[in-house]
C-alpha cells in the first residue's frame, strides 16, 4: 500500500468512527475489504462521505445529551475493537456532526490539548501553534470563569501570505463553535462614511444566527492589519487617513471596550451594544518591510570571519541579527503601529514560509489536504485519482519555489488538474494518476 492509499485509508478509519450508525461487524467488513483491495479505497470514503451526508439530518435532530451518550458509547466500543481514538478522529465526528469538540472529546481541555488539534490540520508553524494555543486557551477561560484576573488572549501574527496565519483560527472556532469573523482592514472606512466600517463583521455574526450573549464572545480577526500603518506612495501616511478607523478599533479591544453595531444591514434596523472584555482580538498581516525598518546595520556587532570546518557553525549571519525569531512590541511601533494599540496586544508571533518539506506534508494530510477536494470532485464522478510520490514532491518544489502558500497550492492543483475537471475522461480504467509527467505536461 502507497502512501496515498495509506492516506485514504486513514480517511476511511476517521469516516468510519464518525458513522454512528455502523455497528462494529460492519466496521470490521469495510477494513477487512480495503485490506484486500486498496485501490477501491477512494470509492468507499465517497461511500462514506454519502452515508454520513444522508443521516445528518436525523442525527441533529437528537438532543444535546443523548449525542454525548452516544459519542461517548462509540469512543468506548471502537477503543476496545481498535485501540485508542486518535486526536484526528475525535476531530472528523466534530466536523462531520457540527458537535463541539467539547462534547465529543474524552479528554480535559489544555494548551496541549490544542496544540494536538491544530497539529491535524496545520503543517509546521509549531511556534505559532503554541502561542495559538495558550491564547485560544485563556479565551475560553475567560468566557468559562467570571470575576477572575486573566492575562488577555489577544495575539499579532506576521507572516506572508500563504503561511496560515488565520487558518488555523478558523479551524479551532470551528470546532470548538465559537462566532468567528474576519474584519478586511484594507477596505475600512470610519463609520458615517459610505463603506466597510469596522462594526460590520459584528452585524454579520447576528445575521449569521449568532446570538447576542454568542457575540460577546466572538473570536474576531483584523486581517490585513498592517494596512492601516502602511506608507502609501509618493510618501502619504496611510496611518493619517485611517486615524478615525485606528480610534475606533481602540474603543472596541480596550479592556473595558464596547461595540455599538446594527442587528441588520437595512437603514431602519436597531442598534445592539456589547462589552468586548471577553472577545478575542487577533491581528494579523504581512508587515512587508518590518525586519527592514529594525534593522540599523551600522548597530550589528562585527563578526570575525573564520576559516575552517566550524566556521558555518560560529559565523553569524548579519540577516540573522536583524530580528529575533518573534518580532517586538517595539518593532511594530517602529513600523507605524500606535503604541496605544500594542499597548493592548500582548503575544506576537512570526510566521515562517512553508518548506518544500512541509508542502509535501500537508498534500499528506488526510481531509485536509488541499488535493482532497479535487480528489472527492473526481470521486463523485466515478474517477479515482492518485497523487504520487513524485507528484507530491513536484508540486511542492514548485510551490516552494514560488513562494506561493497554501492558498497558491491549491491555484497550482486547479490549474495542472483543469482539463481533466472538465472533459472527466481518463481513460477506460477510470483511474487518474496525478504523476511529475503529468504535472508538467499540464503546466506548459
Amino acid at each position: 500500500m502507497n502512501r496515498t492509499e495509506e492516506r485514504q485509508k486513514q480517511n476511511a478509519r476517521q469516516l468510519l468512527f464518525a458513522d454512528f450508525s455502523l455497528p462494529m461487524d460492519k466496521v470490521n467488513a469495510f477494513f477487512d475489504d480495503i485490506e484486500r483491495n486498496p485501490q477501491k479505497v477512494g470509492q468507499y470514503n465517497q461511500l462514506l462521505a454519502k452515508r454520513i451526508s444522508k443521516d445528518y439530518e436525523i442525527i441533529k435532530e437528537k438532543g444535546k445529551e443523548e449525542l454525548k451518550i452516544m459519542v461517548k458509547e462509540r469512543t468506548k466500543e471502537w477503543s476496545e475493537h481498535f485501540g485508542p481514538v486518535t486526536m484526528q478522529e475525535f476531530a472528523t465526528m466534530s466536523k462531520q456532526w457540527d458537535i463541539p469538540i467539547g462534547d465529543v472529546i474524552d479528554k480535559k481541555i489544555t494548551p496541549e490539548l490544542i496544540k494536538e488539534l491544530l497539529d491535524c490540520f496545520v503543517i509546521g508553524q509549531e511556534e505559532y501553534k503554541v502561542q495559538l494555543s495558550v491564547a485560544f486557551y485563556t479565551y475560553l477561560m475567560h468566557g468559562r470563569q467570571s470575576g477572575m484576573s486573566l492575562p488577555k488572549s489577544n495575539l499579532l501574527v506576521c507572516g506572508p501570505s500563504g503561511s496560515g496565519k488565520t487558518f488555523g483560527m478558523q479551524v479551532l472556532c470551528k470546532l470548538f463553535h465559537v462566532p468567528f469573523v474576519i474584519i478586511h482592514c484594507n477596505s475600512l472606512v470610519q463609520e458615517g462614511i459610505i463603506g466597510p466600517g469596522l462594526t460590520d463583521g459584528f452585524t454579520s455574526l447576528i445575521v449569521q444566527g449568532w446570538t447576542k450573549d454568542e457575540v460577546e464572545r466572538a473570536v474576531v480577526c483584523f486581517d490585513e492589519f498592517d494596512k492601516l500603518f502602511e506608507k502609501k506612495k509618493g510618501g502619504y501616511d496611510a496611518g493619517y487617513y485611517n486615524a478615525r478607523v485606528v480610534n475606533e478599533m481602540l474603543n472596541i479591544i480596550d479592556d473595558k471596550g464596547e461595540v455599538d453595531f446594527k442587528e441588520g444591514f437595512g437603514r431602519d434596523d436597531d442598534s445592539i451594544k456589547l462589552p468586548t472584555r471577553r472577545m478575542m482580538f487577533v491581528f494579523t498581516g504581512v508587515f512587508n518591510g518590518l525586519r527592514d525598518k529594525n534593522t540599523d546595520k551600522e548597530t550589528l556587532p562585527k563578526v570575525k570571519r573564520q576559516i575552517g570546518f566550524l566556521a558555518t557553525e560560529q559565523v553569524l549571519k548579519e540577516d540573522d541579527l536583524s530580528l529575533d525569531k518573534n518580532p517586538t512590541e517595539d518593532d511594530f511601533i517602529k513600523f507605524g503601529v500606535k503604541p496605544e494599540i500594542m499597548g493592548r496586544i500582548q503575544n506576537f508571533v512570526f510566521l515562517n514560509e512553508l518548506t518544500e518539506d512541509e508542502m509535501v506534508a500537508l498534500l499528506d494530510l488526510g481531509a485536509s489536504s488541499p488535493f482532497n477536494e479535487f480528489e472527492q470532485y473526481f470521486s463523485s464522478n466515478d474517477i479515482s485519482s492518485i497523487l504520487t510520490e513524485e507528484g507530491k514532491r513536484t508540486l511542492a518544489k514548485i510551490a516552494s519555489e514560488k513562494k506561493l502558500g497554501v492558498r497558491g497550492l491549491k491555484s497550482l492543483l486547479q490549474r495542472v488538474l483543469m482539463e481533466d475537471m472538465y472533459d472527466l475522461d481518463v481513460g477506460e480504467d477510470k483511474i487518474l494518476r496525478v504523476t511529475k509527467q503529468y504535472i508538467m505536461d499540464n503546466l506548459k
